[in-house]
């Protein structure tokens, strides 16, 4: 089956038929481009519902099957994106692998800032929710990721969640680094 009459298929079923036919058709074998395709379709089909582990699954698929190397490091931020949603964060670095040996010099300061962005994104979100602790988790991270430029407001962030959590110590050696900027 042809991309465009996929599309015309999709068109006419709700979220979980459209998963549904899609699997079906992977099932059954599909060319290189179809694969993409369908896979990049799975992938936001099961971001749309949450489904954030099937969701890096497939768009890992879909990055497989890409050829082009700025096409499959489009994916590849695609899938640490929906990873780093999931809370695999494991996963994150070893995408991060893949996707620096396909990137020039500058494309790999960009995909560190989309990192960051992302990191940062889903921080923003666990603080909304009230999650303080898994944003604590991501604002580690980013702190690890981030030039010595943009450490202080990250540091500031750690250091409200570690009072906020009742973490004393780590908020002691938090203000301690602080100090030193």
């Amino acid at each position: 089956m042809k991309r465009d009459e996929i599309e015309n298929q999709l068109k006419i079923m709700s979220d979980f038929l459209k998963m549904e036919f899609l699997e079906g058709l992977l099932k059954k074998g599909a060319g290189i481009e179809e694969k993409k395709f369908i896979c990049q379709k799975l992938g936001e089909l099961y971001a749309g519902r949450n489904m954030f582990a099937e969701a890096t699954k497939n768009m890992d698929k879909a990055a497989e099957a890409a050829i082009a190397a700025r096409e499959k490091i489009d994916l590849y931020l695609k899938e640490i994106d929906l990873a780093i949603r999931a809370g695999n964060y494991f996963l994150v670095d070893e995408i991060l692998r893949k996707i620096m040996g396909l990137a020039n010099a500058a494309q790999k300061l960009e995909i560190k800032q989309n990192v960051k962005n992302f990191y940062i994104k889903q921080a923003e979100i666990f603080e909304k929710t009230g999650r303080r602790g898994n944003a604590l988790k991501v604002y580690e991270i980013v702190a690890g990721l981030a030039d010595e430029s943009e450490k202080k407001p990250i540091i500031e962030k750690l250091l409200f969640l570690y009072d906020r959590l009742g973490k004393i110590r780590e908020g002691t050696l938090m203000r301690e680094r602080l100090a030193k900027m």
